[in-house]
C-alpha cells in the first residue's frame, strides 16, 4: 500500500514541475494573457481582465492609441474584439 503512496506521490509531482502545464493560478494566467498581447500587438500593457472564456488586454499603442485585444484563455492566440452594432436613435 505504501509503494502505491509513493508511486501517486511521485506521478503528481512530476505532473505539477513539467514545463508546459497550465499556469498555476489565474494571475499566472493573466501575466501569460498580457505577454501575448503584447508580443503580437506591441505597446505597454495597460489592462487585463477575465471575460468569460478569455482575457481583455487593453495595450497603449506607441501612437497613443489604446487597442483592446482579446487572449483565449485556452489556447493564447488573440482575436480582435467583435465590433458591436450601432445603436438605434428613439
Amino acid at each position: 500500500m505504501s509503494r502505491l503512496l509513493g508511486l501517486a506521490i511521485a506521478t503528481a509531482l512530476i505532473m505539477t514541475l513539467s514545463p508546459g502545464s497550465a499556469p498555476a493560478s489565474a494571475s499566472d494566467a493573466a501575466r501569460a494573457a498580457a505577454r501575448t498581447a503584447q508580443e503580437q500587438h506591441g505597446g505597454r500593457v495597460l489592462k487585463v481582465e477575465r471575460v468569460r472564456d478569455s482575457y481583455r488586454v487593453k495595450l497603449l499603442q506607441d501612437s497613443g492609441k489604446v487597442k483592446i485585444v482579446r487572449i483565449p484563455a485556452h489556447d493564447g492566440a488573440s482575436k480582435a474584439p467583435r465590433k458591436r452594432a450601432p445603436r438605434s436613435k428613439r
